[in-house]
This record gives structure tokens, C-alpha cells and sequence, in this order.
């Protein structure tokens, strides 16, 4: 028979700490330290939570360890990790502050920091032999205190872009460098791997980079003018580290606020081609919450708030994320209030949202998104108020209905189709009364086969499924075995 699975979703109050993490929503970790700074959060496939940071034995952060916890989906340490949740790498070569972390495809980690260092953990928490000198690869260059990486994304094909600035005819500069998998400088990117940017001014730096869906690379940071002003920078790159000569003039774009001291420190791109970035701006003995939109010309965005623009109360955004619904989530704090912000794509804040649009956290430093819908955000704390800090990372929940596709099938058993929409590939999960399945088809919502995909290797019961070529759109996944038929729904972007 046909088994059709229904959407059931269940919700507390968006922008409300999440009970079934940790205690009432937080998780505080001490990794071994006296002073632990939990730096980077990124969420697997399977639900695990990944914070990392960097640790040492006194109030001295330098040189200190890289530290990695990894939480299961309640919270607690993963045991299968490290040494019971926790992995610490000692750096005695390198003066290493951590500052962000990514998964490759086969579930790798992948850390940056200062002087533009990776490490490579496996999915055990061991360091990875098969990556640079044993787990550990950097560019190297004449000036390496004067490096400083600050994101770190993987590509489709696992290949690893890491943003920040180096010393670049005789000032720092806006830099992407590229690695191939193994943890070699990519040689097929800019030059020998490495792309300087000349934006003008003084010194430049970018601050956060993402990669678009197709391949082309966008940064954000700042270009420090030699008036004692700075302006906010947005670059865009073709996949070989060329600047896309389409967006803005010549490839980038800056944007002052006000003739102050303006700094972009976090971007996303909409699925539209437009891109928002978030930064501060120091104006009249005062910092500003600034929010740019622009067009995928590089134009501003003039329907976003003022022209493009918008300018709130004294604050400072520290990281942001996109929702499916295009609602913006931006971590920081603006006037006395701390937590997570949600925008609406016109740049209002979203009332509906924990109170008046934001939710009082404690962690800031970075935001992830779960594919159910729930905001993860970390960043140190000081528990007992000591002046000794500890990794913290807490969970809220949300109200997204389209990040993923929860469906039921009869009575208890559900089936998750996530994240919707879907880029290249999506993640399938089967309810425990579906068994057996021989073959998956992929149909249009005329019911004709568009795919057909094997029973594949089910790991906990789910399969990921390569949407690569397929045109947006809405389609039906058709679960196939000896006895009945499963119905799911899927929205390809």
C-alpha cells in the first residue's frame, strides 16, 4: 500500500532556551584550562554539536592548546570523542588563537586561526596524519605575526578558503588563500593559492567569507582609509580567486557610515543573490549596530531599511545566519541587551521573536543553525565569576516550518527530510516502520520520474541523496520496498 507522510510540527516560543539541551538550554564545559574561549560552533549532519576554541593553564591565552568539544543532540559529551568529549592539540610551534571551525564531507573538522594555520581533526578527535605535517598545515610567508585568518569554509569538492589579511606591499591586506584537501596551497587558486586584494586606503582585512551556491566566493571586512576612517568592504570572487568584475566597481564594493570608523564583521548571501552584512561603526564617541544590503550587482538594496542601510543603537554583531525564510539571525548585543537578533528581509526587527525580536543569551561569539530549526550560539563564560572562563554553548528554539521536512507516518513514527530548501544534496531520514527500502525515486509534482536513486548505504537510518543538476523546484521522494510505498516531500532551491 501507499503511505502518504503528513507534516507534523511542534514548537515552544521562538527565541526561548531549549529545555532538551544541557540544563534548561546551556551547556557550560571546562576543556582543561583557566582561561577556555569557545570561538566556533558548527552542527553535523547527525545532530552532534562541535564548539571549539582555544585553552591554556593561566590568564596568559599565548601560547596556549587548540580545545574541540563535541556535545550529542542533548547536550551531553559525546564519549566517542577525544578524551570524554573533549580533544586538546598542543600548538608549541604556533601562537594559536582559534577563531572559527567546518566539516568537510566525510565529517573531518577543520580549524583556523591566527597566522593562517589549519588543523585537521578526524572524526574521532584525533589529529588527521593525512592532512599537511600531521594534521596541521599554514601558509607561510615572510611576515607571520602580522597573518591573521578569521573564517574558514569548505567547498563541495573539500577544498578549504580561509579569509583574513597578511602583509601585502609594505600594509595589511585583504587576503583568501586556498587549500586542496590534503592541506597543500591549492595552486589553481589566484596565485600559487594565495589572492591578495587591493581595496585602497591604508590597510584592509576581510572579516567573514561565504561561498555562494554556485561556487563564487564573497567577503566581507574593512578598508581603513588614511583620513582615520574606515569603511565597510564587500568583495566577490569567481571559484579561481578572480574578482567577479560584475559586482560593484571592479569586484568590490565599500560603504562608509557616517565618516566613522566602520568595520563589516559578519555577511550571508540570501538565496536571491543579495547580500547582507552586519558590522559596527564608531561616530560621535559611540559605537553603532550597522546593517548593509546589497544587490547581486553590488548596488544597495533600497528596500532594506534606509536606502540599504540601517543604523540602530550602540552595539556590536559578532556572527550571523540566514533562515530559509530569508529572516536574519545575528548574534551580539545591542544598547544593554545581549543575545540573538532576528531581522526580517526588510531589515525590522521580528517582533515575534523571543521579546521585541531578540533572545537574552549569554554566548554571542558565534551562531549556527540545526536543521530542525534550532539556534545554536557559543562563546566563554565565567561561571563562577573568578575571572576563569569556560566554553558555553546554548540552544533556543525556533519556529522554522521549512528548514526541514518532519513527516509522519502512522502513529508516533516520523520520517525527516532536511534542510529544505536543499542546495546539492539532502538528508533523509527513515521512521523505524519503514523498512526494507530497495529503491528511492525522485518525482515532480506531476508525478513523473525525474531520478532514481539505489538503496545506498543506511547509516541510522538515513541516506544522503546527490541533487546535483536538478532544477529548482518542488518534488516528491518515493520510498520503495516489498510491501508499501513512503511519500515525502522535498523543495530543491
Amino acid at each position: 500500500g501507499l503511505i502518504v507522510l503528513t507534516a507534523k510540527f511542534t514548537f515552544g516560543q521562538a527565541g526561548t532556551l531549549d529545555p532538551t539541551f544541557g540544563s534548561n538550554g546551556t551547556v557550560v564545559t571546562n576543556v582543561g584550562g583557566t582561561n577556555d574561549y569557545g570561538r566556533g560552533v558548527v552542527v553535523q549532519p547527525d545532530g552532534k554539536v562541535i564548539v571549539v576554541g582555544h585553552t591554556s593553564l593561566d590568564q596568559d591565552i599565548n601560547p596556549g592548546r587548540l580545545a574541540v568539544a563535541r556535545y550529542n543532540a542533548d547536550g551531553s559529551p559525546d564519549a566517542s570523542f577525544g578524551s570524554g568529549g573533549i580533544a586538546l592539540v598542543s600548538l608549541d610551534d604556533y601562537l594559536i588563537m582559534t577563531y572559527d571551525v567546518a566539516l568537510q564531507s566525510d565529517g573531518r573538522i577543520v580549524i583556523a586561526g591566527t597566522d593562517f594555520v589549519l588543523v585537521r581533526l578526524t572524526t574521532t578527535g584525533e589529529l588527521d596524519p593525512t592532512f599537511g605535517a600531521n594534521g596541521i598545515a599554514m601558509y607561510d610567508n615572510l611576515y607571520p605575526a602580522l597573518d591573521h585568518a578569521a573564517r574558514v569554509v569548505v567547498q563541495s569538492d573539500d577544498k578549504i578558503v580561509v579569509a583574513g589579511s597578511d602583509l601585502y606591499g609594505g600594509q595589511p591586506t585583504c587576503e583568501l588563500i586556498r587549500f586542496n584537501g590534503n592541506g597543500a596551497l591549492d595552486q589553481t587558486f589566484g596565485i600559487s593559492g594565495v589572492v591578495f586584494t587591493n581595496i585602497g586606503g591604508f590597510w584592509s582585512e576581510f572579516r567573514d567569507v561565504v561561498l555562494m551556491p554556485d561556487g563564487r566566493i564573497v567577503a566581507a571586512g574593512i578598508r581603513n582609509n588614511v583620513s582615520d576612517s574606515s569603511d565597510f568592504v564587500v568583495a566577490r570572487y569567481y571559484p579561481s580567486g578572480q574578482l567577479d568584475f560584475t559586482f560593484g566597481q571592479a569586484g568590490f564594493v565599500c560603504t562608509d557610515f557616517n565618516l566613522g570608523l566602520d568595520q563589516a564583521k559578519t555577511l550571508a548571501v540570501r538565496s536571491d543573490g543579495r547580500i547582507v552584512v552586519c558590522g559596527t561603526s564608531f561616530h560621535d564617541l559611540q559605537y553603532e549596530f550597522d546593517i548593509a544590503q546589497y544587490m547581486p550587482n553590488g548596488s544597495l538594496d533600497p528596500s532594506f531599511g534606509n536606502g540599504g542601510m540601517l543604523t540602530l543603537d550602540d552595539g556590536n554583531p559578532f556572527s550571523s545566519v540566514l533562515q530559509p525564510d530569508d529572516k536574519l539571525l545575528v548574534s551580539g548585543h545591542i544598547g544593554n541587551v545581549s543575545g540573538v537578533f532576528r531581522f526580517l528581509s526588510n531589515g525590522v526587527l521580528d517582533t515575534t521573536f523571543g521579546t521585541d525580536g531578540h533572545a537574552s543569551s549569554l554566548a554571542i561569539w558565534d551562531i549556527a543553525l540545526q536543521a530542525d530549526g534550532k539556534i545554536l550560539v557559543a562563546d566563554r563564560t565565567q561561571p563562577q565569576g573568578n575571572g576563569i572562563f569556560d566554553f558555553i554553548v546554548q540552544r533556543f528554539r525556533n519556529d522554522i516550518v521549512n528548514i526541514g521536512i518532519r513527516e509522519t507516518v502512522g502513529a508516533g513514527h516520523d520520517a525527516i527530510v532536511y534542510p529544505c530548501p536543499a542546495d546539492n544534496e539532502v538528508t533523509l531520514i527513515l521512521p523505524d516502520c519503514v523498512s526494507g527500502v530497495s529503491s528511492i525515486q525522485l518525482l515532480d509534482v506531476d508525478g513523473r520520474l525525474v531520478r532514481s536513486y539505489g538503496a545506498g548505504s543506511w547509516l541510522d537510518r538515513r541516506v544522503h541523496l546527490d541533487l546535483t543538476g536538478l532544477a529548482s523546484g518542488s518534488y516528491v521522494l518515493e520510498l520503495r520496498d516489498a510491501s508499501q510505498n513512503a511519500v515525502a516531500r522535498m523543495l530543491k532551491r
